[in-house]
């Protein structure tokens, strides 16, 4: 609720000078705001793997290594509860097979690696034995290799997906964005719009 009577503030202070600023409800605008947040998140890995080149410690390479493999994965992963919708690889990659791979790679390390713990080559892990050649009690010893980073190769072919994925999305954007604009005059009445112009509304606490 915060944060949504902040955007409300927001809206008021960038648009309302010279604008009437016609609040949209989120059964018509659902599509559109998602395709806009999803193009938002790809901004966001563009700008991480510009971090990666230039090169970061340990704990920083990890953090936008497993920001870029979550934030992309939540894009094509459903989202049943809010019925946002996601992209579809058919649909994306229909005509472009060269990006499928570097997709099905990100993808593979975000339900194997991020969000569930399976076999991966992102997360290598062993046990072994230490038996003591002369005195002492055997142990179990556990290692891991765990990925904290990209090479520049991979970067660059994630770089190059994600600039594809926006302008698909930018595709998405315009016609999700158009369709909510006309149901909008369609269905609501000027006197409907009247009690959702963002211009009228008192500041709230």
């Amino acid at each position: 609720m915060k944060k949504m009577i902040q955007i409300i503030r927001d809206a008021k202070a960038q648009f309302t000078e010279d604008n009437l600023v016609l609040a949209v409800p989120q059964f018509i605008s659902k599509s559109f705001t998602s395709y806009c947040s999803m193009y938002e998140d790809m901004k966001f890995i563009i700008n991480y793997t510009d971090r990666l080149k230039i090169g970061q410690d340990k704990i920083i390479k990890s953090s936008l290594t497993f920001s870029i493999i979550s934030l992309y994965g939540k894009c094509f992963t459903d989202a049943t509860q809010s019925k946002a919708p996601k992209l579809e690889a058919k649909e994306i990659f229909k005509n472009k097979e060269e990006m499928r791979e570097t997709h099905e790679y990100l993808m593979e390390l975000r339900h194997h690696f991020i969000s569930h713990r399976g076999e991966s080559d992102g997360e290598v892990e062993a046990a072994y034995i230490l038996v003591p050649k002369s005195e002492g009690d055997p142990q179990i010893r556990f290692h891991r290799l765990k990925q904290i980073s990209f090479n520049n190769e991979q970067l660059e072919s994630i770089e190059l997906l994600i600039k594809f994925i926006m302008s698909e999305l930018k595709t998405k954007m315009d016609k999700s964005g158009l369709k909510a604009y006309r149901d909008y005059f369609k269905l609501f009445t000027p006197e409907q719009m009247s009690f959702m112009t963002i211009n009228n509304m008192k500041e709230i606490e």
